[in-house]
């Protein structure tokens, strides 16, 4: 009876273990897997994972997901002509469930993701574009910097990354990972409407809204009205818990103090004298207007966001306090 206990406890461990994500030597045989696979498959197809029966709760379905997702699917037939579209559907849905589940295998997730999709070349690019298109594209709702990040290290590792843009992309990637949620933001100085220089870090206030505009633009007015009109940020500016420092980061004085009636007077109003936030830069203003979520230690608590994403977000926290 005991000898029958213990070998299913060792059955059960090494079943356990296979429910994380691959080794670092058994990765080594995923390409080998692959080419073998390929031969035998006459077109790219996606087969949903299938759950082994010892897997029943959530956290461990979602971390089977995350390290399985790609294991049916052979890249070694992608045909870009054919197979793009079906490729766009599948990452939108795999996308979509890693922006849900902000796990410890979202890294080693996309990593084995590469090493199958490392053995197509045309696989490698419509995947970049593809990427691109749904993470950092500044009108997509589901564009994500925090993700986009570990798709375009792992691309820019890829042996079939584009060396006529591999710059411009490294460039990109050291942008992307600036400011990100959890990360110290980047301090910077800015010039008041009265003359004096501040900085950014010194500002007192349990929470900081950032708000990049440009004056005139219609999508600014747009933010600035849904903020002024926003009961749940008015409740908190009232209480002294939350500050807005809307700042002109272009250059150009004369069109920032011509816009001066463009902001509210209770909010901090300045203008990037030195040019250094969109000029060195220190923010990735991939859109005009941007705005960032700051706690009280300046630390990113939302990036690149809205008036609703932080209106849920005060609203939450002010059911703890």
């Amino acid at each position: 009876m005991l000898h029958n206990k213990s070998n299913l406890f060792i059955s059960l461990f090494f079943s356990l273990i296979a429910v994380t994500c691959t080794t670092k030597e058994s990765n080594k045989s995923i390409l080998k897997d692959t080419v073998k696979a390929a031969k035998t498959s006459p077109a790219f197809t996606f087969k949903e994972i299938d759950y082994p029966i010892f897997i029943d709760n959530k956290e461990m379905k979602i971390e089977y997901k995350l390290c399985h997702f790609w294991d049916s699917t052979y890249f070694e037939n992608f045909i870009p002509k054919r197979d793009s579209d079906y490729l766009s559907n599948i990452l939108d849905r795999y996308i979509m469930f890693l922006s849900i589940n902000d796990s410890a295998y979202l890294n080693n997730s996309i990593k084995n993701f590469y090493k199958r999709l490392n053995t197509n070349k045309d696989a490698v690019i419509t995947t970049k574009s593809i990427s691109d298109h749904i993470l950092y594209n500044p009108i997509s709702n589901k564009r994500d910097d925090k993700i986009y990040e570990i798709f375009l290290k792992n691309y820019l590792l890829s042996p079939f990354a584009n060396k006529e843009t591999y710059f411009s992309d490294s460039v990109r990637l050291a942008l992307v990972m600036k400011n990100q949620i959890g990360n110290t933001a980047i301090d910077f100085k800015y010039l008041n409407k009265n003359g004096t220089i501040s900085q950014m870090h010194n500002l007192k206030a349990e929470n900081l809204i950032l708000f990049f505009y440009n004056p005139g633009c219609h999508a600014c007015q747009e933010t600035i009205e849904s903020l002024k009109s926003s009961q749940t940020i008015n409740d908190y500016i009232k209480k002294k818990k939350i500050k807005i420092l809307a700042v002109f980061p272009d250059n150009n004085i004369d069109e920032w103090k011509n816009g001066f009636s463009e902001i509210p007077d209770f909010w901090i109003n300045g203008y990037d004298s030195e040019r250094a936030i969109d000029d060195i830069p220190l923010y990735d203003l991939k859109a005009i207007p941007t705005i960032y979520l700051l706690d009280k230690n300046k630390k990113v608590i939302i990036k690149d966001g809205t008036t609703g994403k932080i209106e849920n977000f005060l609203k939450i926290i002010n059911t703890y306090n």
